[in-house]
Parts: structure tokens; C-alpha cells; sequence
């Protein structure tokens, strides 16, 4: 399980980066783990990686502002939870949609979903 944050710019808990705070702040980054001890009714905090892939960060919950969870196989998001049959006929259908799926449309499943709180592929399959 894998997801997408946003971490707000006045964040204070950035722990274990060894490059400037300021690459891991206001964009979309990739999840490695979700921090599993959470009080209930609170955002998860999150280890996640810098856009050029050299740098983790660890944040607490109060600094995400948007989060989404997913899985990622063979570079195509999808619904957290699906056994493999199910995320193998999803990548399927996904990879062979009309216009494919490429950085940009990856790029718009993550803006979709980080607005809304929760994996949303609706991007996907609009009308063309």
C-alpha cells in the first residue's frame, strides 16, 4: 500500500532528510509507509520520498494537508485492497483506454485524488 501526500508549507516535524526541507513541501510526493501509530479521527503521518528520489522524509500527521491511499503496479495506480486478479484486469483496462496511460494522466489520477481524500480514477474514463 502506497499513496500520494501534500505536506503544508508551515509543516514543523520534518525528520531524516538529508536535503533541503523545502523540496518535500507544496507538491504531490509518493508514500513509502504510512505511520501506523494514529489516534483516531487523525491524519496518518507519512514517510515519503522527494521528487528526484534521493531523499526521505518523515511527517507527522498534523503537517499533511492532502493524502490519498493506493496501490501502484507496473507504474498504474490503483484501488487499495484489490486481490491480484482484480489489479491485473483494472491495469489492463487503464493501459488499453483510449489516449493510454501516461505521466500526465498518472499526474491528473493524483490531483483528482489528493482533492477529493481517497483514490479517485474518474479522470479515466470522462468522455473523450
Amino acid at each position: 500500500m502506497v499513496g500520494y501526500v501534500v505536506i503544508k508549507k508551515s509543516q514543523t516535524s520534518g525528520k531524516g532528510n538529508s536535503v533541503p526541507i523545502e523540496e518535500f513541501l507544496e507538491i504531490p510526493l509518493r508514500v513509502m509507509d504510512w505511520d501506523s501509530c494514529t489516534k483516531e479521527g487523525k491524519q496518518r503521518g507519512a514517510l515519503v520520498l522527494n521528487p528526484k528520489g534521493t531523499s526521505l522524509c518523515m511527517f507527522d500527521g498534523e503537517d499533511v494537508s492532502a493524502a490519498f491511499v493506493c496501490d501502484e503496479v507496473s507504474g498504474i495506480l490503483c484501488e487499495s485492497g484489490l486481490n491480484m486478479f482484480e489489479q491485473m484486469a483494472y491495469i489492463s483496462k487503464a493501459s488499453l483506454r483510449k489516449g493510454g496511460y501516461g505521466p500526465i494522466v498518472k499526474a491528473m489520477v493524483v490531483a483528482s485524488s489528493l482533492h477529493k481524500g481517497e483514490f479517485n480514477d474518474r479522470v479515466l474514463w470522462a468522455k473523450q
